[in-house]
């Protein structure tokens, strides 16, 4: 199978590769879909009705590099199970 991912999901990937606790791209992507589909990860109804209750609150928006901080705190924690 072949998938196109946009270059900023390419530049976070070589970062989980250069963190040394992946041996490949591949793995990579399967720890990342295996957390996303597992049991313990949202499905897409689960994501939909969060995003749509997220809008009813205020927003503050993130800091500079927040949302990436968030993301790769959120792939180590899932690392570490």
């Amino acid at each position: 199978m072949t998938v196109k991912i946009s270059r900023r999901s390419e530049e976070l990937i070589a970062e989980e590769l250069k963190s040394g606790r992946y041996a490949s791209a591949d793995e990579v992507i399967d720890f990342a879909l295996r957390e996303q589909f597992s049991d313990g990860g949202m499905g897409f109804d689960e994501v939909e009705a969060s995003l749509l209750e997220a809008v009813k609150e205020p927003t503050v928006p993130y800091r500079a590099g927040e949302f990436k901080e968030m993301v790769m705190r959120e792939i180590r924690r899932g690392a570490e199970q």
